[in-house]
C-alpha cells in the first residue's frame, strides 16, 4: 500500500495485528497515550470504555475506532469493563523512515481522494462487520506465513478500502437532492425545535459535514435557514394580525420572547414592535 502525500510516497509497515484481544481490567484507568502509528480497532464482544482525546466512548460489539498519530488514547479495561476486540496496528514511513503524522481520516482522504470525516465509535452494519474480521484474520495469516511485504500491504489497502466503503462512505460527496430533502424538512418544520445533530441522523452524515456542504450549497447553515424562515415567517404576522408579540414569537418557534426580540432586531434591523409599526 502506497500513500502519495505532498509528493511524497509512503508505504505501510504492519507493527500488530489481533483478532480476539482482551485485555484483563486494570483497577485502576490507565493514562491516556499517544505515538506515530496508527491503530484500527473493531469491537467484537463484552462492554466498556475507550478514552480518545479526552472523551469517554461506551463500546460495544460491531463499533470501530481509528487513531492516528498524535491522538491521545486507551483501549484498557478497567473496573468492571470487558471489552473485546480486533486490532491492527500500522505506520506509514516514507523513503527516510519519517512517519506520516496525518491523523487517520485525513490519510485515508488522501489516499481515497474522497472527503473522509469519522465519528468514533461508528456503528457497522453486521455484513460489514463479518467481513472486516474476515480481512483482519487473513492479514494475520500472511504475517505469520512471513508472505512478504507485499502481499501484507496489498491486504492493508484492502481492509483500508471496506473500512473507507463501511464506516466514511456515508459522508462521501452528497448529492444536491440529499441537502434539498434537508432544506425541505427544514422548510416544513421550521416551528418545532431541530437541532443539527438530529438533522445530520436524517441525512446519514456528521453534523460537521452536513453543516459545510449545506452552506456551501445555501449559502448558510441549516439552523441559520430555520432562524430565517420563523423571523420572515414573523415579519408576516407582525404586518397581519394583532396579536402580542409573545404569542407571535411561541407561533414562530421562539419560546423566550425577549430572545425572539433581540434576534429580530439584530437580524431584521429594527425592534418587532417598531417594524409592526412601520407598515400600517
Amino acid at each position: 500500500m502506497a500513500v502519495i502525500y505532498q509528493k511524497d510516497c509512503y508505504h505501510a509497515r504492519l507493527l500488530h495485528a489481533e483478532v480476539e484481544h482482551y485485555n484483563k481490567p486494570q483497577l485502576r484507568r490507565i493514562e491516556p497515550h499517544a505515538h506515530d502509528c496508527y491503530h484500527l480497532v473493531l469491537v467484537t464482544g463484552g462492554s466498556g470504555r475507550f478514552f480518545i482525546e479526552g472523551k469517554i466512548h461506551p463500546t460495544s460489539p460491531g463499533q470501530i475506532y481509528l487513531t492516528g498519530p498524535g491522538q491521545e488514547h486507551q483501549f484498557m479495561n478497567t473496573g468492571s469493563d470487558s471489552t473485546r476486540y480486533a486490532e491492527i496496528t500500522f505506520e506509514l514511513i516514507d523513503a527516510k523512515g519519517k512517519s506520516m503524522r496525518l491523523r487517520f481520516e485525513e490519510m485515508l482522504s488522501v489516499w481515497t481522494n474522497q472527503p473522509c470525516e469519522f465519528v468514533a465509535g461508528t456503528m457497522l452494519a453486521p455484513a460489514a462487520v463479518r467481513l472486516l474480521e474476515g480481512k483482519m484474520e487473513r492479514l494475520i495469516e500472511i504475517g505469520r506465513a512471513q508472505s512478504g511485504d507485499l502481499e501484507l500491504n496489498l491486504q492493508l489497502a484492502e481492509i483500508l478500502t471496506h473500512v473507507f466503503f463501511a464506516a466514511f462512505r456515508h459522508v462521501a460527496p452528497t448529492e444536491p437532492q440529499s441537502l434539498d430533502a434537508i432544506r425541505n424538512y427544514i422548510r416544513t418544520h421550521y416551528q418545532e425545535k431541530l437541532s443539527l445533530t438530529d438533522l445530520a441522523k436524517q441525512a446519514h452524515l456528521t453534523p460537521n459535514y452536513l453543516s459545510r456542504h449545506f452552506k456551501e450549497l445555501y449559502g448558510q447553515t441549516p439552523i441559520d435557514y430555520q432562524i430565517d424562515l420563523r423571523l420572515r415567517s414573523a415579519c408576516g404576522l407582525l404586518k397581519t394580525v394583532n396579536d402580542p408579540l409573545d404569542q407571535i414569537a411561541r407561533h414562530v418557534g421562539f419560546e423566550d420572547v425577549y430572545y425572539f426580540s433581540r434576534l429580530f432586531s439584530r437580524r431584521i434591523g429594527q425592534p418587532p414592535g417598531r417594524y409592526r409599526l412601520s407598515g400600517k
